[in-house]
């Protein structure tokens, strides 16, 4: 039988930041990703930051085998990251030595090529809806919005805002909160000293507060209620904000009316997990991803209760859904 191993994928919503430009109509992702294929032949056009004299040590990403699915809608693309001319720490297993091998400097292959790690994201997306099996450690998904705002504005439209790419908080919060009775209390800390991002309402206004009060490093705050619940999409908007990888908000604990509480947010992110085999040289088999992508993807389509998560063109079904930057 072969190994297999577990694999995260990520459900992002991909947000343009068009700020006050109140006519603006964000095209379909799958779409941009097809008109860079066709106008970016090279890699080098699809390559961030610009290839351009690059530093020794520049954390780079490109766009690579840009694809439709056969016979079906979504646009299949990699993402590539790597250091440039990164030098590692490269070890030589041979226990007969006192002393571990151990030599640092630049990879070279047999030819004396001077060769970078790579990192590979698989991606499928659909219009607003982004699926990603990414690397953490590689750069996270940062890496992966300024460079498609790059190879956007480039190849497709100079115009274009840059994107963000929006972490989504599963319908099964809110199913959390109304089979506890609703929310009695939410309690929330702020850490100072980070800028939040302009739209990040929460966070502004208490941060706000936390000057008020100099030396203040951190502000905590806590809305209760007696006999009564909180506003369920008040809190949902809280979380959404609370669950942005670069917000302010720290530990963010939702307590319920009949008693229970949800101390982390973080199992209520709409993710999956999906088999992959490995090679015998025990390498991932890229196929099983896709094919997990793939699957998740006609998952979020599907209708279970009479709502989805997104609809046939890859759009967010209004309003249940809350989504926050990741």
């Amino acid at each position: 039988m072969a190994t297999q191993i577990k694999r995260m994928l990520h459900l992002k919503l991909v947000r343009f930041r068009s700020g006050r430009r109140k006519n603006f109509v964000a095209p379909a992702l799958d779409t941009l990703l097809l008109k860079v294929q066709e106008r970016a032949p090279k890699f080098a056009q699809r390559h961030f930051p610009s290839t351009d004299a690059l530093p020794e040590g520049t954390l780079c990403a490109f766009i690579s085998n840009i694809r439709q699915r056969k016979n079906c809608d979504g646009v299949m693309f990699d993402m590539n990251v790597y250091t440039y001319g990164m030098s590692v720490e490269q070890f030589n297993p041979d226990f007969s030595k006192t002393a571990p091998d151990i030599n640092q400097g630049r990879i070279v292959d047999s030819e004396g090529k001077k060769r970078d790690i790579l990192h590979t994201y698989r991606c499928l997306a659909l219009g607003q809806a982004l699926l990603v099996k990414y690397n953490r450690s590689a750069g996270g998904m940062h890496i992966l919005e300024l460079l498609l705002r790059q190879v956007f504005q480039q190849h497709c439209d100079e115009k274009l805002p840059g994107v963000e790419l929006m972490d989504v908080t599963t319908h099964e919060l809110d199913k959390a909160i109304k089979a506890g009775g609703g929310v009695d209390a939410v309690s929330l800390r702020l850490i100072g000293g980070s800028k939040p991002p302009p739209d990040a309402a929460f966070s502004l206004r208490l941060s706000e507060l936390g000057k008020q009060v100099k030396g203040a490093k951190r502000v905590k705050v806590v809305w209760e209620t007696e006999d009564d619940v909180l506003d369920a999409k008040s809190v949902l908007a809280l979380a959404s904000e609370y669950a942005n990888e670069k917000t302010p908000l720290d530990k963010m604990a939702i307590q319920l009316k009949d008693g229970g509480s949800i101390p982390s947010l973080e199992k209520y992110r709409e993710r999956r997990r999906t088999d992959v085999g490995l090679t015998m040289d025990g390498a991932i088999i890229v196929a099983d991803i896709e094919t997990g992508l793939f699957h998740y993807l006609d998952e979020l389509r599907a209708v279970q209760n009479g709502w989805r998560v997104i609809d046939d063109q890859g759009n967010f079904v209004a309003p249940k859904v809350v989504s926050s930057k990741g």
